[in-house]
């Protein structure tokens, strides 16, 4: 099994740090994959879900967190290790469509959708689109085996089963209200880090297994925002 390093990219975060952070989550040891094009060397699909080694034999045991940062009620939803393995809801499913891969540079273009599935079904999701390198940040170097993703995440929100609650809830404890005093959709800042394949992703080569960390921040939309800040709430800072 291929491990991760966590890295913290600061440059979308920087963007949305200064406003109300409402909701954050973080998974690591989810399951990276690259299927290239069949008809474009530059192009291909990129997937990081959630997996169970008991289930795929990959080595690979997803585990995580999503945490409520605002208003009464603000908790962590835990996921623990291999929880596909024993919830018959709760799953991560991260894939984008990747154009533009540059073998000179080490870089891509990655757009794409984002779903989080709780204990009894209910779903935070939206979209995301940004950029690979295999620098952690603008005028940093590169660092060789890794590849970075750091982009933005536009139309966020919860969809709820029929027949669960109004929570949002992990499979290891832990809850949070879905009901928000922003207004839906949210926006956000995602930093998404996997290990393995190297310049070989760039060259449009594929790859599966690859243990790959995903992280988020969410904010309100900026008409949302100010209802935040008008009614006194406050981030806090995430238990984990």
């Amino acid at each position: 099994m291929q491990r991760v390093i966590p890295v913290l990219l600061a440059s979308t975060a920087a963007s949305v740090s200064a406003q109300t952070t409402i909701l954050s989550f973080t998974f690591s040891d989810l399951n990276g994959s690259f299927v290239p094009s069949s008809t474009r060397s530059d192009e291909g699909t990129f997937s990081a879900l959630a997996d169970a080694d008991s289930v795929s034999g990959s080595g690979l045991n997803t585990n995580g967190d999503v945490t409520r940062l605002v208003g009464p009620g603000a908790d962590s939803a835990e996921f623990e290790d291999g929880f596909v393995a024993s919830s018959s809801f709760a799953d991560v499913n991260i894939t984008m469509t990747v154009t533009s891969l540059d073998t000179v540079d080490n870089t891509g273009t990655g757009v794409g959708t984002f779903a989080i599935t709780d204990a009894d079904g209910d779903v935070l999701g939206g979209t995301l689109s940004g950029s690979f390198s295999d620098s952690p940040a603008p005028g940093l170097p590169a660092i060789p085996g890794f590849i970075f993703f750091n982009g933005f995440l536009t139309d966020v929100g919860f969809t709820t089963t029929s027949g669960s609650t109004s929570t949002f809830d992990g499979t290891d404890g832990g809850s949070f209200s879905t009901d928000f005093p922003a207004a839906e959709p949210f926006e956000g800042a995602f930093v998404q880090l996997s290990f393995g394949g190297g310049t070989s992703f760039f060259n449009g080569s594929g790859f599966s297994d690859v243990s790959t960390q995903a992280s988020g921040i969410l904010i309100p939309t900026p008409a949302s925002a100010a209802l935040l800040a008008a009614g006194g709430l406050a981030a806090v800072r995430r238990r984990r």
